[in-house]
């Protein structure tokens, strides 16, 4: 699957309302490299992207077009893994017990569990059929991301001096400009989506009462974190530099409505600071080597699917 939130799911419990009266479950509708994906597949991966866009808050039933796009796109999911995974196994890119067992126990810890624990919860919500495929799932997230890393991602080349320097110069910075200098603010702060409000105000009732950030956020499954909010900073949302410019320490914000989320922020002090050339470079680095990374990514995964030609009997 596309991300580990999706095996964290349950998805047994969904009813499979996009099922198509064609096909049934054995049905081939897709084969890749001679390799069959069946309509079961593709039902099974429907109902895991439904449950995203249910937990997203759509609550109304898809329309005819939106049931045959989410249909397509969960069969193109599958395509692209199993190009991928074929790949990978041309090349001799495996996940072994050891690394599965370590990410499983990285993911039970994120979740606040043991691994028992955690392993139970699934099987709870999926039984032991759910278990059996969060781990075929786990390997394969983790075998795909192994060949990413080997194939593309390790094979970028690093920026060159020229051009991190027109980066710079694109973006009025650099050796030849002033070292820009900026007043700032270090926050405490939690963060919801749009929808938490009565959340975020329950939150804050807590932080107003003397609970700490951390306990909070945790409390009511916000994200919370400190953070550096420099007040010329363009890029930052004119509602959050509003409601932080004159936040007095330890000052506890209202609920700040921002673009795309909701915000709370204790101010913890204030201080200038400098976007130096080395931080400056840095800065341009990383940016420009994404940017190589997504183009040598797209080529790469455009030259598996023409290689692979998939056969699609896909019909709506």
């Amino acid at each position: 699957m596309n991300s580990l939130l999706k095996k964290l799911l349950s998805v047994a419990l969904l009813t499979p309302v996009l099922a198509f009266a064609q096909f049934k479950p054995t049905d081939v509708v897709v084969t890749v490299a001679d390799e069959p994906i069946t309509h079961a597949d593709v039902q099974e991966r429907i109902n895991v992207n439904l449950a995203l866009i249910q937990r997203g808050g759509k609550k109304d039933a898809l329309t005819k077009e939106q049931q045959n796009q989410l249909a397509n796109d969960s069969a193109g999911e599958l395509v692209e893994e199993k190009v991928m995974l074929n790949q990978a196994r041309k090349l001799g890119i495996t996940t072994s017990d050891f690394e599965a067992n370590a990410m499983i126990e990285k993911l039970a810890k994120a979740n606040g569990k043991s691994v028992g624990d955690f392993k139970a919860s699934i099987i709870k919500q999926d039984k032991e059929e759910g278990w059996a495929m969060f781990n075929r799932d786990l390997r394969t997230d983790m075998t795909i991301e192994a060949l990413k890393k080997k194939e593309v991602f390790d094979k970028v080349p690093a920026p060159t001096a020229a051009e991190i320097e027109k980066f710079l110069a694109d973006q009025k910075l650099g050796a030849s400009n002033p070292i820009p200098k900026g007043d700032g603010v270090d926050l405490f702060h939690l963060s919801g989506d749009k929808k938490s409000m009565a959340k975020m105000k329950q939150a804050k009732a807590a932080l107003d009462a003397g609970q700490a950030f951390q306990d909070v956020a945790a409390k009511f499954d916000l994200t919370g974190s400190p953070i550096f909010i420099a007040l010329n900073d363009e890029k930052v949302d004119p509602v959050i530099l509003k409601a932080v410019k004159d936040l007095p320490n330890d000052k506890i914000s209202d609920v700040v409505t921002a673009k795309t989320a909701l915000h709370v922020f204790q101010a913890k002090g204030r201080r200038t600071v400098e976007f130096t050339l080395e931080q400056q470079q840095k800065y341009a680095t990383e940016i420009l080597t994404n940017q190589k990374a997504k183009t040598a990514y797209t080529a790469w995964t455009a030259e598996l699917a023409e290689k692979a030609k998939p056969t699609i009997v896909w019909k709506k």
